[in-house]
């Protein structure tokens, strides 16, 4: 089972066919610009079905002619996946965050918004929906803050320090020296 397997994968390495992109967007630097492509050579080429770039040739993708095989060139597939790509974008104000249960962009709920300090230059932000009630996430620069501060109430919580970083002792000690330290000094009262 495990040979069919491997077989499968190496005969799709050598024909040329990518490793699938299921819920990724298709690379568009992977095509050749001056080059012609039939829909099986696109699809290879790109991670994706056949399908798929027929699909695309019904939703606007240019070819070369009418004839048989079709023919795509290069540089139109390429305008084609960048203008698909770009049209996906959903791009976010200040104080927004991306909820991925509702799959838009919105202000959390109450307006209260928190930082988790990663490092010195990055913070994950984080709020509730105030749609659907799931939690939504960003990534934020430090100089993206202030933008925050006009909109939304901020909290700041600091991340667990590192070991290195405290000056407190540890509280997984060694006990046992303690322990007979302790009974030596109970059978002397």
């Amino acid at each position: 089972m495990k040979s069919e397997a491997a077989l499968k994968i190496l005969s799709n390495r050598s024909s040329g066919i990518q490793s699938s992109t299921k819920g990724r967007k298709p690379n568009h630097r992977l095509v050749k610009q001056n080059r012609s492509y039939t829909v099986e050579e696109a699809a290879g080429t790109l991670g994706v079905h056949k399908n798929t770039v027929r699909e695309w040739l019904r939703n606007g993708l240019v070819t070369l002619d009418d004839k048989r095989p079709t023919l795509i060139l290069g540089r139109d597939l390429i305008t084609f996946i960048k203008a698909r790509n770009l049209s996906r974008k959903r791009p976010s104000k200040a104080g927004q965050l991306y909820c991925l249960r509702c799959r838009k962009a919105n202000y959390p709920a109450g307006g209260m918004l928190e930082f988790r300090l990663l490092n010195e230059k990055v913070a994950n932000a984080f709020g509730i929906c105030p749609d659907c009630g799931g939690m939504m996430y960003r990534c934020v620069r430090s100089n993206e803050m202030e933008a925050f501060a006009d909109t939304v109430r901020l909290r700041f919580e600091q991340g667990m320090p590192r070991l290195f970083e405290t000056s407190e002792r540890s509280l997984n000690r060694n006990f046992t020296k303690e322990a007979a330290h302790h009974a030596k000094a109970q059978s002397q009262q």
